[in-house]
């Protein structure tokens, strides 16, 4: 496979008349955004592709919203939905009709012959000017035997740049087949090293194992003490026992559930159990 890739640059392009206009509009600046995009479309085998498919490409100097607009506002692309591809740039110089009829008249002459009389005048100046159509005749000649000798190269080159294309089509192929295989290979591996972690940060005699199994006891040991302390259901607020935001009488014994109510008449605590069953 031929590895040297390249793209189809006209020398005339410059003269159409879409190219003209954009460069009246935006500079040279715009001139390369054109090819920059031209040469990555050109990565693709049959140059069309969505519009979001130039935000990878997008750099400092040409952005993404500048080479839309290249390739939206100038005629330079077709535009379909969300795709677009390049059209055939006009490379031909034609001259003017009027032109051509003036530069006719002044060769014609006024006695209506093909050239003028005085640029071919008799005796020596004859034979010169019959030499000089005798070297014109050889070198048209020439060129047209030319140009059907290369006309297999031509055919070659095409051939080579549909090669070209079938070559890229297939490595765009490979390349998305790898992707998957690779996408689930990575999620098959995530999964087997999560449980293989986790394996091993509970396995015994490990050292994640004893510092979670210290924790822990530390943990039960808190709970532990938290349950020994008889003022675990009360508050201290600047020095005052409270509960629920209520002060509790110095005299009185610790809370003995986190549901206990003080009862000032008879100086006691109630729990809700037993008030419904005196209330009873």
């Amino acid at each position: 496979m031929n590895k040297h890739f390249y793209l189809k640059h006209e020398i005339m392009a410059f003269n159409d008349p879409r190219i003209q206009n954009m460069l009246r509009q935006e500079g040279g600046k715009a001139y390369g955004a054109y090819w920059y995009i031209m040469e990555k479309l050109s990565l693709l085998p049959d140059m069309e592709a969505e519009l979001k498919y130039l935000k990878p490409f997008a750099t400092r100097n040409f952005t993404y919203p500048y080479m839309m607009k290249i390739v939206t506002n100038f005629g330079l692309f077709t535009v379909t939905d969300s795709c677009f591809s390049p059209v055939q740039l006009n490379t031909k110089c034609v001259a003017e009709p009027q032109k051509v009829e003036e530069n006719t008249a002044e060769n014609s002459g006024q006695n209506g012959k093909k050239y003028p009389d005085n640029d071919v005048k008799p005796g020596k100046n004859a034979g010169f000017s019959t030499k000089n159509r005798q070297t014109m005749d050889k070198k048209r000649d020439g060129n047209e035997s030319e140009m059907n000798c290369n006309t297999p190269n031509i055919s070659g080159l095409s051939n080579e740049n549909l090669q070209q294309k079938e070559n890229i089509r297939d490595i765009i192929t490979t390349a998305a087949k790898e992707k998957e295989i690779s996408a689930a290979a990575i999620d098959r591996n995530n999964s087997s090293d999560v449980h293989q972690y986790f394996a091993n940060f509970t396995a015994p005699g490990s050292r994640t194992s004893a510092f979670l199994h210290a924790e822990l006891l530390k943990l039960e040991a808190a709970e532990q003490s938290h349950s020994l302390d008889p003022y675990r259901f009360e508050k201290r607020i600047g020095g005052q026992r409270t509960y629920m935001g209520c002060p509790i009488p110095d005299e009185a014994p610790p809370r003995p559930e986190d549901n206990a109510i003080w009862n000032d008449r008879t100086k006691q605590w109630i729990l809700p159990r037993l008030r419904s069953k005196a209330a009873s």
